[in-house]
């Protein structure tokens, strides 16, 4: 096969098209600490709706509303990627909804809690919190104001097999990767006059992966090549790098799961 000379989709809704099935079985979840830090202080979680912008193929969206069998709240997943809308696992409490971060179709003041993971990086920041104040909730079932809460996992560069990944990753790249950690897109939520009490929290998290998994891993990002010479020799560098720092079979990946948190002003 001749090596492919695309490059992705300028338009972030589009970008992961070609790669959800990696996407939905490599991507990471989040540690049960987060699903607290997002939602503690605003009341039962049954009574709660949260609006999960830019859901992807819903894991952040699974992890928020819980086990099918427990009480959770009731989420709103939105994302503009037909495809990766159509991946996603039914749950009783989630509900799709075709949107965007700019323009979610949800009503005005309809939510308490808005949650971007992994996202809000790829929506035009100053649009999508005018949104987000506008479908947030002036006060929550407990009598706090509605919530902003923006989710990266952020690879934990002091551990060395993260470092060679990411040397790999950034060597093999198609395009220059998008990220939070070079961005600093959560900045914007801090200064915004739109939400107040803007504060940071971090968790610990890992992933294990076999070989398999850390292939997957790296052509679920928009920015690597999946085809051709150019996937061959980034997977003949992962693999290296997989026989270089497993154990048992399978390498550890540590992340801090950092969560932006605000609240809308009056």
């Amino acid at each position: 096969m001749a090596e492919s000379t695309d490059i992705p989709s300028a338009d972030p809704k589009a970008r992961f098209s070609d790669r959800v099935a990696d996407y939905a079985r490599c991507r990471p979840g989040y540690p049960l600490a987060a699903r607290g830090a997002i939602l503690d202080g605003l009341g039962p979680y049954p009574d709660l709706e949260v609006a999960d912008v830019g859901a992807g193929t819903g894991i952040s969206s699974h992890f928020l509303a819980g086990a099918a069998d427990q009480p959770g709240p009731v989420v709103h997943a939105i994302e503009p990627n037909a495809a990766m809308r159509s991946s996603a696992q039914p749950h009783p409490r989630i509900t799709w909804r075709d949107g965007s971060g700019e323009t979610t179709g949800l009503p005005d003041s309809c939510v308490d809690v808005v949650v971007c993971a992994q996202a809000f990086h790829w929506m035009r920041a100053e649009e999508a919190m005018r949104e987000f104040a506008r479908v947030l909730r002036r006060r929550a079932p407990s009598g706090a104001r509605g919530r902003v809460a923006l989710v990266w996992n952020v690879h934990d560069d002091a551990d060395a097999f993260v470092r060679e990944y990411r040397r790999v990753m950034l060597a093999h790249a198609k395009d220059p990767p998008k990220s939070p950690w070079a961005t600093q897109e959560h900045v914007a939520i801090a200064s915004s006059v739109l939400f107040t009490n803007y504060r940071l929290v971090r968790f610990p998290y890992e992933q294990r992966f076999d070989e398999t998994g850390l292939i997957g891993r790296a052509t679920s990002s928009s920015y690597v090549p999946r085809e051709g010479e150019a996937f061959e020799s980034m997977k003949r560098d992962l693999s290296a790098v997989f026989r270089k720092y497993q154990k048992e079979g399978r390498v550890t990946m540590p992340y801090r799961t950092e969560i932006h948190l605000a609240e809308v002003a009056s």
